[in-house]
């Protein structure tokens, strides 16, 4: 029996489970009169596996939906992309990145509505000399350089503007 044929017929048999009686009917008149609930039905502790044992059921589906999206290209992640190498900020939502993709190294010109191809290396030489060359840039970069990059940056808008 599959996930969802389990599911199905265990949710049909917990819903079709009568618990308890509030409310009886009488022989005079025909109107409800109302008793207290029995002690007996169904206990805290079955409510509680009933949610856990749903929970449960919830996780596996969604891991089970992930695996299937994954194995078709729909899931989120990189959809082949490697890595973006490098990205240089040209001017307000427009930057070139450089994106090692499918054994190929890709120069992508971005704009807030744009995406552009501008180069595509294709020479298995030429691609490993530019992820060597960019690992490097990586590795000697670290924290201390990014974060200096980034003031530099801050003091030329200073600049540029008068602050």
């Amino acid at each position: 029996m599959k996930t969802g044929q389990f599911l199905l017929v265990t949710g049909l048999l917990a819903a079709g489970r009568q618990t308890e009686v509030w409310a009886a009917e009488t022989g005079t008149g025909g109107y409800l009169q109302y008793q207290e609930p029995v002690a007996g039905g169904v206990s805290m502790l079955a409510y509680i596996l009933s949610l856990l044992f749903v929970f449960v059921a919830v996780l596996v589906l969604a891991w089970l939906a992930a695996r299937i999206f994954a194995r078709r290209g729909l899931g989120g992640g990189n959809a082949g992309v490697d890595r973006i190498l490098s990205v240089i900020h040209i001017a307000p939502n427009r930057s070139l990145m450089v994106v090692d993709a499918l054994e190929r190294i890709l120069f992508l010109g971005v704009s807030e509505h744009n995406v552009r191809l501008l180069v595509e290396i294709t020479d298995p030489a030429e691609v490993e000399k530019m992820r060597e060359r960019y690992a490097e840039q990586r590795v000697d970069e670290g924290f201390g350089g990014m974060l200096g990059r980034q003031l530099s940056s801050l003091r030329g808008i200073s600049r540029r503007y008068g602050g």
